[in-house]
């Protein structure tokens, strides 16, 4: 379990990259419960309902695979998808226990008052290097730039926050 959490960090810090993970289904797999446990305890700090918690970490899941599984498939690379999707899942899963106690402590102090600007920039932060460390694994799974991976990365990210504004909106 060791060498796993080492690969992943080490992947998040630039060193190493998908093609340094074995093409391991067992390996994909736990990656994935990881993945999937961590959803669920980062969304329940902000949601109650055990309904919304499992269809917003489904819907993450569904959007997070399918977008990488079309990019990968649009540079005619789907061979490497279970590589790329283990690394990808793997260092989101470190870049979510990075950031759970962020969250946490953003909930305690309260989303509008002052207090709150620390752990918020904190989010902002690891935001900034989740968007990194996907560019850094496209950049490998697709043979492009490093900047071409941050691009594809960003359009993620408006899809995804898109899609989550549109099926999960803020009550008003």
């Amino acid at each position: 379990m060791i060498p796993l959490v080492q690969a992943m960090i080490e992947i998040a810090m630039h060193r190493r990259g998908p093609q340094d993970l074995p093409a391991s289904t067992f390996l994909f797999r736990l990656v994935l419960v990881a993945y999937l446990a961590i959803g669920i305890a980062s969304a329940s700090i902000y949601q109650q309902a055990i309904a919304k918690i499992a269809l917003q970490v489904a819907l993450d899941l569904l959007l997070f695979g399918t977008f990488f599984w079309i990019v990968l498939a649009i540079y005619r690379q789907p061979r490497r998808w279970l590589q790329t999707f283990t690394a990808l899942l793997g260092t989101g899963t470190f870049l979510s226990v990075l950031a759970l106690p962020l969250h946490l402590w953003r909930q305690a102090t309260g989303a509008e008052q002052s207090a709150g600007l620390l752990p918020a920039l904190g989010l902002f932060a690891l935001l900034l290097w989740s968007l990194a460390v996907i560019g850094h694994i496209l950049h490998h799974a697709l043979e492009i730039p490093y900047l071409g991976g941050i691009l594809v990365a960003m359009c993620y990210f408006a899809i995804n926050i898109a899609l989550f504004a549109l099926v999960f909106p803020l009550p008003t």
